[in-house]
């Protein structure tokens, strides 16, 4: 996506629309009116710590604000604020994601590797025209990249995948309690069988011949024949 390079005169249309001075302007960005003159005559590059003050100062989103455009399409300028350390996580984030070493990154988006160094270090940030270089390559919004809401969306994503996991584990040493309780139960209160051996055998009294069984003989005498 192309963006415009005359900035100054956006903000001083935006400015006078929306009906603010530059005193007004300028106490918004903690800076003089004089500052505020010079970004309007394209004297001073704007900061890209400073783009979502003016985008919301200017009640604009931060695409639009790059492409000089007063609209408004969502507010996540109102209700967020740049934070540097975690751009700068976001951007290690997604360059380790797809698997890129500085090196690789800087040919694709045709920048110095050692101002990607220097971005993920700290030590200093895109300009206007390299963050959408950024943005268009990985194919996000810039106002997602810009207040990092990717790497939000990830932190989220593990937070819920180690949630997950915590409950399974807590879940599976449940079961595995309840299954030894299980078995001390059985163990302890299950009757024991008793099995006599075939000395203490006994035969009830009733059996008698009507039932199917030859009666018990005691004994039997015999005597021989006298001739």
């Amino acid at each position: 996506m192309l963006i415009s390079n005359d900035y100054g005169s956006f903000i001083k249309q935006r400015r006078k629309e929306i009906g603010i001075s530059q005193q007004d302007l300028a106490n918004a960005l903690e800076c003089t009116p004089q500052a505020i003159s010079k970004y309007e005559n394209n004297k001073t590059n704007i900061y890209l710590g400073l783009l979502g003050t003016f985008a919301k100062v200017l009640q604009v989103d931060i695409t639009s604000f790059l492409l000089c455009k007063s609209e408004k399409a969502n507010d996540l300028a109102d209700n967020n604020q740049f934070n540097q350390k975690a751009f700068v996580e976001e951007l290690l984030f997604l360059r380790e994601k797809n698997k890129l070493s500085q090196r690789v990154f800087s040919e694709k988006i045709n920048i110095p590797v050692f101002r990607i160094t220097k971005w993920e270090n700290g030590k200093a940030l895109p300009t206007l025209e390299e963050f959408c270089r950024i943005a268009d390559f990985y194919h996000i919004s810039y106002d997602e990249l810009y207040f990092a809401k990717l790497l939000d969306t990830s932190k989220e994503g593990q937070k819920t995948k180690k949630k997950i996991n915590k409950n399974v584990l807590i879940a599976s040493i449940i079961g595995v309690i309840f299954t030894i309780i299980a078995l001390i139960l059985l163990i302890v209160f299950i009757p024991k069988s008793h099995i006599s051996n075939g000395s203490n055998l006994t035969y009830p009294s009733n059996i008698n011949s009507s039932e199917g069984h030859p009666p018990f003989i005691e004994s039997i005498d015999i005597v021989p024949d006298k001739d």
